[in-house]
């Protein structure tokens, strides 16, 4: 986005200038009135229906497990003034204005990926055995807590990984660029200032909202953590990324890899793989569709035969639950598609609901596999990536057709969930098999 104050507005990240408002009225505050009440806050714990919860936590952010004298050397609270380091200083002070000034601490504001020689305060410490000097505090926390209300689909997002982020000075992320900058999988750019690294990676900053078009979202360690973790994990899309180094207030070290995010390899050599797995994984969503199919107390048997296309259909129309777009929610999903066809597409305000859209997708798999099966000398599974401006460009979609043609089941039945909405003669996906059917026919 070239327009700075634009992408400002727009970004989706915490306004600055709201949390400094609330943390210079802090400062005007008398800190003997927080001293007062001290005690009687930290009885309310013993009165909360969530205590044990809290206290793994505190334990877990801060491992040690008892008194420990600190250095003479170590400073008092007293001396805790706001520097360059503003944030830090503010999230602190809203703890340390509880306490006696003459009181000592060992604090260690920005990035850390080091363990302090004595117990001190951490935004992020390094994943090691005997980190128990690092007590982690909710730091910086107008950077790093971010959080998203995402209403798009993972079904409905590009089958693509998206990077935006400072490369310079940062050997991992000079390494992903590297070996991914080229790939069609990849949307990948720079957003460094005053860098020596290829002027090809050079790009715009995209809004949180503009990442949220991605199906993955890669985070990658700067200094210490990926600061994009907490939003991308907030949202439907999946986050990307080697098992984390360094922890904060997140907790990164208790994620669970393929469950909490996809892990790839420090290396990044099974990235490719690791997306496919997630975009082509089949066999597994035909069994979560099957599963629905008879929780719903239907005896539909999803045999792979043309008979069960009818049958299913017949049951996901009876499913249907449709709302309706706004005009700015229909302006951003022309985008994805070709501009000829645009117009038609912001012209219907049809929405299906999201448990809808979910159904679909899985139907759209199994009406693919079995177009596959039924003619597997002929058809295969497989994705392109180029002309960009093509809709289904980096889809899974069936290939050998006649022509070059190629099937892209989500859409197709979507389109045909759309047909059976709005019109009188509505088409059936056994209708849609037929017509491809013969494209295969044709081609022999």
């Amino acid at each position: 986005m070239k327009n700075k104050f634009l992408y400002k507005l727009r970004s989706g990240k915490n306004p600055k200038f709201i949390y400094y408002a609330i943390n210079a009225c802090r400062l005007l505050m008398p800190k003997f009135f927080f001293r007062m009440r001290l005690h009687n806050r930290l009885e309310t714990l013993s009165r909360r229906n969530d205590r044990t919860y809290i206290e793994q936590r505190v334990n877990y952010y801060n491992k040690l497990t008892g008194p420990i004298k600190l250095p003479s050397t170590a400073p008092h609270l007293a001396e805790h003034k706001i520097g360059k380091q503003k944030v830090y200083f503010f999230d602190t002070y809203q703890y340390t204005r509880w306490f006696p000034v003459r009181f000592q601490w060992g604090f260690c504001p920005g990035d850390v990926t080091y363990i302090p020689q004595y117990p001190s305060i951490v935004k992020s410490r390094p994943l090691t055995l005997h980190n128990e000097n690092s007590v982690i505090m909710k730091l910086d926390k107008v950077r790093h807590f971010i959080f998203v209300n995402d209403k798009k689909t993972f079904e409905s997002k590009k089958n693509m990984v998206i990077f935006r982020g400072k490369v310079k000075g940062k050997t991992s992320r000079k390494k992903f660029m590297e070996m991914y900058f080229h790939h069609p999988m990849c949307d990948l750019g720079d957003v460094s200032k005053n860098t020596t690294d290829p002027k090809e990676w050079q790009t715009e900053k995209k809004t949180i909202q503009e990442h949220l078009d991605y199906k993955f979202i890669l985070a990658l360690e700067g200094n210490d953590v990926a600061s994009n973790l907490k939003w991308v994990m907030s949202s439907n899309s999946i986050a990307v990324m080697p098992q984390p180094t360094c922890e904060t207030w997140f907790m990164e070290g208790t994620l669970i890899p393929n469950y909490h995010y996809i892990e790839i390899k420090p290396d990044f050599s099974d990235l490719e793989s690791r997306l496919q797995y997630y975009i082509e994984h089949i066999d597994e969503r035909i069994e979560y569709l099957c599963e629905y199919v008879h929780s719903q107390g239907q005896s539909i048997e999803l045999d792979f035969s043309v008979n069960s296309i009818i049958e299913i259909w017949d049951w996901y129309v009876k499913q249907i639950k449709i709302e309706r777009y706004t005009r700015s929610e229909l302006e951003e999903i022309a985008k994805e598609y070709p501009q000829w066809i645009r117009e038609e597409i912001i012209s219907d305000d049809i929405k299906l609901s999201y448990e809808t859209l979910a159904i679909c997708s899985d139907v759209a798999i199994y009406f693919a596999e079995v177009f596959r099966r039924q003619n597997e000398n002929d058809i295969s599974w497989g994705f392109f990536t180029k002309p960009k401006k093509q809709y289904s460009v980096n889809e899974p979609v069936l290939l050998g057709f006649i022509g070059n043609d190629c099937l892209n089941p989500r859409r197709t039945v979507y389109h045909c969930t759309l047909h059976y909405i709005d019109c009188e003669k509505r088409f059936t996906l056994y209708e849609m098999y037929k017509v491809w059917k013969k494209k295969v026919e044709t081609n022999k």
